[in-house]
């Protein structure tokens, strides 16, 4: 069964730096200010912290680390340039991907904790386009020029990851399945997709690469680490039972506004994402429907973007919306002034589900209660039911916060 890995290194780094390039002629992806050569370090400029996230392989040779601090990065390297993320762009540039790849199979899954990575199955299409190679070329031709990405095609999900990731440069490798496992052999167990703990204690053992754990006995390695360790002996081995999961896009609604001045204003901010709803529930798809998630996207004054994705508890119409968002917003804070704002609203239902309680637990009728009170109190001689009252709760002592009184209905 073969598997596609395409994966973009530095992904973050490289929407970054193309949002703040300049616009190329032709509607053409943007140029590029600065090539692999610079060191280029990524910094979050909605986080109060000033760590690195990410940093290229240019800066990763000058002792570069993510988790760093930007200033011992600087120190590292002084002509290292620091870009500030752009989620807006990023989640806009992995969709357009993510799009592309739907064209060339049915089964394409995105790597939720690794962005620039995405998983293809192909089985089937070499009949369509006569042989992985092309298969290889047609996936490469989803990828916008510039990012040069690496991509694998193995019998597994984890080998081609390997694989593609394991390239230095922009290239297309196919292994068969002798190929793969010689290739495991030789990568670091670092790569296994499993706890950092686990893969450290491997490493304490001696366990340095994937040749080295897959020589084990899987059984011992089981009854030792448990379930992750008879993983992590199948991973070594070539052993990948994760298929592919298809990716299927929800259907969204997105409303969105370009101030005609710039704001931080909490009270604008919030007027205009009342406007967008009520625009929003307007729109055929939403007319009686409800939704249970919205994504907030904001393009910042000096280039940048934040983005907030509010999961919501139940689904809601508009105004229960606008509650939840000002909720969640009231302490809102920006890097810069806000200029254009998107709402984009998804897992739309026809209705807003209800939980209800099951019969023996739903609440009893007050004749009901005061039956059972009768009836204890009969046989007790006093009510044994009692119910906790809210007395001092700005106190400091725990017991004057509540109190107890007999139940009475």
């Amino acid at each position: 069964m073969p598997i596609a890995c395409l994966y973009i290194p530095h992904f973050s780094i490289r929407v970054a730096v193309a949002a703040t390039a300049p616009a190329a002629p032709g509607g053409a992806e943007p140029g590029h200010p600065h090539d692999d050569r610079t060191p280029l370090v990524l910094r979050d400029p909605e986080r109060n912290d000033t760590i690195v996230i990410d940093a290229n392989a240019e800066a990763a040779r000058h002792g570069i680390r993510p988790g760093q601090h930007l200033r011992e990065a600087t120190a590292l390297s002084p002509f290292a340039v620091v870009v500030d993320r752009d989620p807006v762009a990023e989640t806009r540039r992995a969709d357009r991907i993510l799009k592309r790849l739907l064209a060339i199979s049915p089964l394409v899954e995105a790597d939720e904790h690794d962005p620039g990575c995405w998983y293809i199955d192909l089985i089937g299409l070499e009949r369509y386009y006569g042989s992985l190679e092309r298969a290889a070329h047609a996936i490469q031709r989803c990828v916008p020029a510039g990012v040069h990405p690496r991509i694998a095609i193995a019998p597994t999900r984890f080998a081609a990851r390997v694989v593609a990731g394991s390239q230095d440069r922009q290239a297309t490798r196919i292994l068969d399945e002798d190929a793969a496992r010689a290739f495991l052999a030789t990568a670091p167990v670092t790569w296994l997709p499993l706890d950092l703990g686990l893969i450290r204690q491997f490493q304490k053992l001696g366990i340095t690469t994937l040749g080295m754990l897959a020589a084990f006995d899987g059984r011992k390695l089981f009854a030792r680490f448990g379930k992750p360790g008879r993983i992590a002996w199948e991973l070594a081995n070539g052993i990948d039972r994760r298929p592919v999961m298809a990716t299927r896009l929800p259907l969204t609604v997105t409303e969105e506004a370009t101030f005609s001045t710039p704001t931080s204003s909490l009270p604008v901010v919030m007027a205009w994402l009342r406007h967008l709803v009520t625009r929003a529930f307007r729109r055929p798809d939403l007319r009686d429907r409800y939704v249970g998630k919205v994504i907030l996207h904001a393009m910042l004054e000096r280039g940048g973007s934040w983005k907030r994705t509010l999961v919501l508890k139940t689904p809601a119409n508009a105004d229960q919306l606008m509650q939840s968002l000002r909720l969640r917003l009231q302490s809102l804070e920006v890097s810069a002034p806000i200029e254009r704002i998107a709402v984009i609203l998804t897992e739309i239902i026809p209705e807003a589900a209800r939980q209800q309680s099951l019969p023996a637990l739903r609440q009893r009728t007050d004749s009901q209660l005061q039956d059972v009170v009768a009836q204890l109190t009969h046989r007790y001689g006093v009510s044994p039911l009692y119910r906790i009252v809210e007395v001092e709760p700005w106190s400091r002592i725990p017991e004057r916060r509540h109190a107890l009184l007999v139940f009475d209905p």
